[in-house]
């Protein structure tokens, strides 16, 4: 599904170190689909790619990929002396595959106090793909105020977000203009919010700016992929391959 580069590959099935992988492709037979390959930052998919090295077969990995309906009250950390972390919501996982469950890492974040859709994976290409900033997948949010919003100002909130709103520094946060994001109101304290980036409490910090206060927040979509909303809070269940390449075709 995704490229990867040569080295990485080798690292990751522990043929070799980073530093030792240039001289490794030299010395040693590695065959891309029956051609010798000597580059050692060749792009290959490991997906769909015949990978020999030394003439054997390297069995590509199988990887999870899970989506989850994350309630409030818990922290995307894999340990917290302070709150229940989202982990803890896999243990019928972890009981099943102890290796392959510390493998597992979320794929960008959700705080406490949002619910709603988180990924996990263990693919680290996958969640790269996700979460680089030049590939520009949208996340989109429900969002319910603490103060109602009359249609005039309902434009005025429409119009500055899509042009970018200035956030002043917070706590962990710095200061920054938002990319462009696009506002549709449900109703006079409601609407969906779909922004590009993930910053420390943005969608929060977005509507403060605005002299507001979120009230509840919840993710609905990444990319093109909805939550499932049958999903109950707290549960889990395994991406199907449409819902993958839904991720992919932003």
């Amino acid at each position: 599904m995704f490229t990867q580069l040569l080295d990485n590959f080798l690292v990751q099935n522990k043929f070799c170190s980073k530093r030792s992988a240039k001289n490794f492709v030299l010395k040693n037979k590695v065959c891309v689909n029956g051609t010798i390959e000597k580059n050692y930052k060749a792009n290959i998919n490991p997906e769909h790619d015949e990978i020999f090295v030394n003439e054997k077969k390297v069995e590509n990995q199988k990887h999870i990929y899970l989506m989850m309906n994350k309630p409030i009250g818990y922290v995307c950390s894999t340990v917290s002396d302070r709150s229940k972390t989202v982990y803890e919501l896999l243990e019928n996982l972890k009981n099943e595959n102890q290796n392959e469950f510390e493998k597992l890492h979320t794929i960008g974040r959700l705080d406490k106090d949002t619910e709603g859709l988180l990924l996990f994976t263990t693919d680290g290409n996958f969640s790269n793909f996700i979460t680089r900033k030049e590939n520009q997948i949208k996340k989109t949010y429900y969002v319910e105020l603490e103060n109602s919003v009359d249609k005039k100002n309902q434009l005025l909130y429409k119009e500055k977000f899509a042009k970018g709103i200035f956030l002043p520094d917070e706590k962990k946060a710095k200061s920054f203009t938002t990319l462009p994001a696009k506002l549709n109101w449900i109703s006079e304290n409601s609407c969906n919010l779909t922004i590009e980036e993930g910053k420390f409490h943005q969608v929060r910090r977005m509507f403060l700016a605005m002299n507001n206060k979120v009230s509840f927040l919840k993710r609905v979509a990444i990319g093109k992929l909805n939550l499932d909303e049958s999903l109950q809070k707290g549960n889990y269940r395994k991406l199907t391959d449409e819902e993958k390449k839904l991720l992919i075709q932003e």
